[in-house]
């Protein structure tokens, strides 16, 4: 379980690293990482973010950058992720209702508070059985994408790739075996495709499209398959 510190002063990142530290180790499964708020946005952007608790604060002013804001960006593309607020500012209680998170401390309690926000985060982490998150490696980075997000996934030789409304990603994975990670919504359509039904604009005789503009082919093999699942799918 990957837990992040975010602060844009070290000496915070270290306080906390300290904290967690002895109670949380590698032996047990956990891996603690700092990051400053502009390391943050970066892995945000290029879809790598993987913390799957993230301790941050409400506001950066060293880096002018809004915590709330970077935290509903987490919310939304990577809705795994449970966010512990670590504050200063106590007037900050109002802004962080506007983001989904799992506990409020605040700097000067963090010695006595801050257990008792990790045990809530990690049994979060720990219950969520249904997550919505696909973990793949891509480019070496252990990447979550948010299955409802995935448009279609294309076999492409050795790899797949995985198109999403955001980006594309490639893996070393087979089809056949990342289906089984995915949910009902995604049908395979063809030898080479995997598509989300939620995205399908048109259903043709030997093609669909989706979304993003893409025609894909639907294979014989599948074709009763697909217009079943097409068809209960919109009577939801």
């Amino acid at each position: 379980m990957k837990i992040g510190i975010c602060d844009d002063r070290y000496e915070i990142r270290h306080k906390v690293k300290e904290i967690l530290q002895e109670t949380y180790t590698e032996e047990q499964g956990f891996l603690i990482h700092s990051y400053t708020p502009n390391e943050i946005k970066i892995d945000i952007e290029d879809m790598v973010f993987d913390c799957e608790i993230l301790i941050m604060n409400t506001d950066y002013p060293e880096s002018g950058l809004r915590g709330v804001a970077i935290a509903k960006q987490i919310n939304a593309a990577f809705p795994f992720c449970k966010i512990i607020y670590l504050t200063e500012n106590e007037n900050a209680i109002k802004d962080v209702y506007e983001t989904n998170h799992c506990y409020f401390v605040r700097q000067k309690d963090a010695d006595q508070v801050m257990e008792l926000a990790m045990q809530k985060a990690v049994n979060m982490v720990k219950q969520d059985t249904a997550r919505k998150s696909l973990e793949i490696i891509c480019d070496g980075h252990h990447v979550f994408i948010n299955r409802p997000d995935i448009i279609y996934i294309e076999k492409c030789g050795r790899t797949i790739k995985i198109v999403t409304r955001f980006r594309e990603y490639t893996s070393y994975k087979s089809l056949a075996g990342i289906r089984k990670m995915l949910g009902d919504n995604m049908i395979r359509v063809h030898g080479g495709y995997v598509v989300n039904l939620t995205y399908i604009t048109y259903l043709g005789v030997e093609t669909l499209e989706v979304q993003n503009g893409k025609t894909i082919p639907i294979g014989r093999t599948y074709d009763k398959e697909v217009r079943k699942a097409y068809q209960e799918y919109w009577k939801k």
